[in-house]
This record gives structure tokens, C-alpha cells and sequence, in this order.
């Protein structure tokens, strides 16, 4: 009984409760204790130091070298090659050229001279009543031969300034076109001031010139270079219009 009272009031020992886990305050370590004093306050941020910045070149004086004075036997100063020298490095012609058509106006305007003074010879001539065959052969050769080849370059530009309206504006066609402008325009004065003295001339007395035949010669002078001149001068002018 006693053994069976012993081991029935025996029990084991019941196990020890574990230690409820401390519970977790989020920033706990962040939150300060009742009465402590304040953190102190996070010192601020300094902005970067700026970078380094060599110092601005200060500009140097020169001062100004006097100029010598200017004798009269001083030569002028020339200017170095260097400074000279053009920026662009493409060749610089030294002697200028026509161009094609160039050669050709060149060649029209030379036959036109010729054939226009070989005419006025003509008409001179036979106003002034020298008919005979020994003093018309050079001037009508002249013209037999003059008039064709220039008939050939005026059709054959003609139609190239038709195709290409620039060849208008070529820079040989104008420089010939001018000279013969200015020809034109001497020929035509140097008759008129001619015709002008051998009236006054004859006013007075002292002159034995035919006035009409004068007159003659001076119109067929005028009818030719006048109307070189007045063509050349109205397609002159329909150019700076455009």
C-alpha cells in the first residue's frame, strides 16, 4: 500500500514555463528613455568645395613703338609674302585667258571691224567718184571674204545664246561688244567735227572740198558705224536691264 502510495504521489516535475519573448518596439533603439536627454542634433551637411579655377590671364601692355619719320628719298614699305598671300589655297592665274567662245566673239568682232571699214572704203569711193577697178579690189576683197566668216560666228553664237541664255552675260562677249562700241563712237565724232571744219572751212574761203561729196562720204560713214554702234548700244543696255 505504502509502495502503492509512494509511487502514485510521486509525478514528475513540470517543466518551467520559457520566458515569454520580449516584444519588439520598431526604432526602439531610436526612442529615448523617460528622462534622458535629448540626442544631440546631426551636425548639417557642408556643400562641396568648388573646383579649382586657374586665375583669368591678365592682358600684357606693349607699348607702342614710335614711327620714324618720313624723308623724301624713303621708299614705301612693301608688304611681307606672308601677309600677302591669299587665304585660299587655290591657284591664282597669272596670265588670263579667253575661254571657247570667248576666241569666238573675238573673231566675230575682228571681222566685223573689217567688213564695216572695208564697206565705208566702198561707199567713200564711189561717192567720190573713183570707180576704177585697181582701187575697189582690196576693199571688196575684204568684204568678199569678211562677211562670210562673220555671218558664220554671228549665226553659230547666236544660236548658242538661244540654248544657253548665260553666254548673254560672257564676260569676252561684252569686253568686245564695248571696244566696238567705242570704236563706233570715235569713227562717228572724228567724221562729224570733220564735216563741221570743212563747212567753216569752206565758209571762209579756204577750202576746195566738194560739200556734197563731203556730206556723202560723212553719211555713209555715219550709216554704217551708227548703226554698229546703235545695235551694240540697245543690246548692251537690254543686258543691265534684265
Amino acid at each position: 500500500m505504502d509502495n502503492n502510495n509512494g509511487q502514485n504521489s510521486w509525478q514528475p516535475n513540470p517543466p518551467e514555463p520559457s520566458p515569454a519573448p520580449e516584444s519588439y518596439t520598431p526604432y526602439a533603439h531610436q526612442i529615448p528613455e523617460h528622462g534622458s536627454p535629448d540626442p544631440a542634433p546631426a551636425a548639417p551637411m557642408q556643400p562641396p568645395a568648388p573646383a579649382y579655377q586657374p586665375p583669368a590671364p591678365q592682358p600684357i601692355y606693349i607699348p607702342e613703338q614710335p614711327k620714324p619719320a618720313a624723308s623724301w628719298n624713303s621708299e614705301p614699305a612693301t608688304a611681307s609674302p606672308s601677309l600677302s598671300m591669299p587665304m585660299d589655297d587655290r591657284p591664282v592665274p597669272v596670265v588670263r585667258v579667253l575661254s571657247v567662245r570667248g576666241i569666238e566673239y573675238a573673231m566675230m568682232s575682228i571681222m566685223l571691224w573689217i567688213w564695216s571699214a572695208s564697206l565705208i572704203g566702198i561707199l567713200v569711193t564711189l561717192i567720190n567718184g573713183g570707180a576704177s577697178f585697181s582701187v575697189l579690189s582690196f576693199p571688196v576683197s575684204l568684204l568678199i571674204v569678211a562677211v562670210p566668216v562673220f555671218a558664220f560666228f554671228y549665226i553659230r553664237l547666236r544660236r548658242a545664246e538661244l540654248s544657253d541664255p548665260s553666254l548673254r552675260l560672257e564676260a569676252s562677249k561684252r569686253r568686245f561688244s564695248q571696244i566696238t562700241q567705242i570704236l563706233a563712237f570715235l569713227v562717228c565724232f572724228s567724221n562729224i567735227v570733220a564735216l563741221i571744219a570743212v563747212i567753216m572751212e569752206k565758209i571762209g574761203g579756204g577750202s576746195s572740198v566738194s560739200i556734197p561729196k563731203f556730206i556723202g562720204s560723212t553719211a555713209a560713214v555715219l550709216l554704217v558705224a551708227g548703226g554698229i554702234l546703235a545695235y551694240y548700244w540697245i543690246d548692251e543696255h537690254k543686258l543691265v536691264r534684265r
